[in-house]
C-alpha cells in the first residue's frame, strides 16, 4: 500500500523464507507496478521451500531502494508459516505363486501409500531383484522404475512387475518410493521395503489325468466328456490327449494335441453315444510317451457313463397338506382338508396328457382324492393344483401322499420317483 502523497513508480519486492537457528534461507523476488497514493497492489512471489518446518516469511517492499519515500523503516513485514509435505511409504510387497520355483515366472505387487498431508507428484518407484548367494552375491538381477503422476494424501496405488528366476537360492526384492528424491517429504527414511524369498529347484515334470464325474446322459444327445490334466512341472508341454469309448455301440477314437501348462488344465471332447447302456471311457495323456516322466502309470483314467433313452420324467416336486384336529369331550379325530401339490416334467421329452394325480392316506391303495390334468407337459414344465379332500381319519400320526401317473400310462425315464408324501400329526 502507498500511504504517501505521490505515485511510487515501479519497484521490486523481496521475500525471504528462513528456518530458525540457521536452518537455511530461501529468497525470491517479484516486480510491482506503480502504486497511486492511497491505493494498494497485490504482488505474487513464488518461493520453493526445500524442507519441512516452521518458516519465518519476510516481505520487503522496494528492496533495492529505487523509490524515494517519506519513511524507509516501514517497508518490511514478517509472518510465520508451517511447511508440510507428503510422506511416501511402501506398505507391502506380495507375490504369486506363493511357492516360487526355478524357471517359473513370479508376479510381484507393491502398494505405495502417501501418509502425509499433501499430494505427491511426478515421482519414481524403483523395483529391484537381488541375488544373495553364490557367485552372484548382491547382484542386481532386475532394476526397473515406474513413474507415479500423482498420489493424494491418504491414498495408495499399486505397481506390478514380473521376474523369471533362472536359478534357485535366496533372493531379495526391494521397492523404493521416490527413488529419484524429487519429492520433499516429512520423512526420507521410510521410502523402502524389502522382502526375502527362497526359490526352490524346479520340480520334476509328471503328467496325470482324471475324468470328471459324468453320471448319466441321454442317447443321441451330445455332451462334454471333461477331464483334468495335471502338470507338476515348471514348463508347459504340448501333448496328445486320447479318449477311447467302449460300450453297446461302436465309436471312433477321439484324439487332440493340446498345451498343458504348469499346474494343469481342463479339456473336453464333444461326444455322442447312440444307444442306451453302460459305456467305459478311457482317457490317456501322452499316449506315445513323448514326455519323460517319473510315473507313467498315472497317465490313464477310467470312468463309466450310463446312457438312457430320452423321454419324460414326471415328479411331484412340492406337496403341502392342510388338516384340522378335533378334540371333543367324547371323541378326538382329524380331518384332511386339502392337498396343494406341484407336478413337473424333469425329463427331456414332452409328456403326453392327460396326467392323472391321486392323493392317498397311509397307503397308496387308500385313495382319498384324484385330479386329472387335461393337457400334456413339456420338458421343464410344471403345474400346481389345490385338491379339496375333507377326509376324516383317526386321531394320531398319518401319512398323506401324492402319486403322479399311478397307472403308468405315460412311459418315463424313471418310474420310481412319481411319489411324494408328508406326515401329519396332532
Amino acid at each position: 500500500r502507498n500511504v504517501g502523497w505521490a505515485a511510487s513508480g515501479e519497484f521490486r519486492v523481496r521475500v525471504d523464507a528462513a528456518l530458525p537457528q540457521g536452518g537455511g534461507k530461501v529468497t525470491a523476488y517479484g516486480n510491482a507496478p506503480s502504486v497511486e497514493p492511497g491505493k494498494e497492489v497485490k504482488v505474487v512471489v513464488k518461493v520453493k521451500l526445500g524442507n519441512v518446518g516452521r518458516y519465518s516469511i519476510t516481505a520487503v517492499a522496494d528492496s533495492d531502494n529505487s523509490v524515494n519515500e517519506v519513511f524507509e523503516d516501514n517497508n518490511v513485514r514478517s509472518v510465520e508459516v508451517e511447511a508440510v509435505a507428503p510422506d511416501l511409504v511402501v506398505d507391502e510387497i506380495e507375490y504369486t505363486p506363493s511357492e516360487v520355483r526355478k524357471g517359473a515366472t513370479t508376479k510381484f505387487t507393491a502398494k505405495i501409500r502417501n501418509i502425509g498431508p499433501c499430494t505427491a507428484r511426478e515421482f519414481k518407484v524403483k523395483v529391484q531383484v537381488l541375488s544373495e548367494e553364490g557367485e552372484l552375491t548382491s547382484a542386481v538381477l532386475l532394476d526397473e522404475e515406474f513413474t507415479i503422476r500423482e498420489l493424494k494424501a491418504g491414498e495408495s496405488t499399486t505397481i506390478s512387475f514380473q521376474y523369471r528366476f533362472e536359478f534357485g537360492g535366496r533372493f531379495r526384492v526391494r521397492v523404493a518410493a521416490d527413488s529419484n528424491n524429487r519429492v520433499v517429504e516429512l520423512s526420507e527414511g521410510n521410502n523402502e521395503r524389502e522382502i526375502a524369498l527362497d526359490v526352490a529347484e524346479a520340480s520334476q515334470l509328471d503328467l496325470s489325468i482324471a475324468i470328471l464325474p459324468l453320471g448319466s446322459v441321454e442317447a443321441n444327445k451330445p455332451f462334454w466328456a471333461t477331464m483334468f490334466i495335471n502338470n507338476t512341472g515348471d514348463r508347459a508341454v504340448f501333448v496328445p490327449i486320447r479318449l477311447i469309448v467302449k460300450g453297446p455301440a461302436q465309436l471312433p477314437v477321439y484324439e487332440k494335441r493340446i498345451d498343458v501348462p504348469p499346474g494343469g488344465r481342463e479339456f473336453a471332447f464333444y461326444v455322442t453315444l447312440p444307444a442306451p447302456g453302460a459305456y467305459e471311457l478311457m482317457a490317456i495323456v501322452d499316449p506315445y510317451n513323448e514326455v519323460v516322466e517319473p510315473d507313467e502309470e498315472n497317465n490313464v483314467a477310467m470312468a463309466i457313463v450310463y446312457v438312457v433313452e430320452a423321454g419324460p420324467d414326471l415328479v411331484v416336486t412340492r406337496l403341502r397338506v392342510k388338516y384340522a384336529i378335533y378334540r371333543g369331550e367324547e371323541e378326538r379325530y382329524m380331518v384332511v382338508i386339502s392337498a396343494n401339490f406341484t407336478v413337473a416334467n424333469l425329463g427331456s421329452k414332452y409328456a403326453k396328457g392327460p396326467i392323472e394325480v391321486t392323493v392317498w392316506l397311509d397307503n397308496p391303495e387308500n385313495v382319498i382324492g384324484s385330479y386329472t390334468y387335461p393337457y400334456g407337459l413339456k420338458e421343464g414344465g410344471s403345474f400346481t393344483y389345490v385338491l379339496g379332500l375333507e377326509t376324516r381319519t383317526t386321531y394320531g400320526e398319518h401319512v398323506v401322499g401324492v402319486t403322479v401317473d399311478s397307472n403308468n400310462a405315460i412311459p418315463e425315464l424313471n418310474e420310481e420317483n412319481n411319489v411324494s408324501s408328508v406326515k401329519i400329526k396332532p
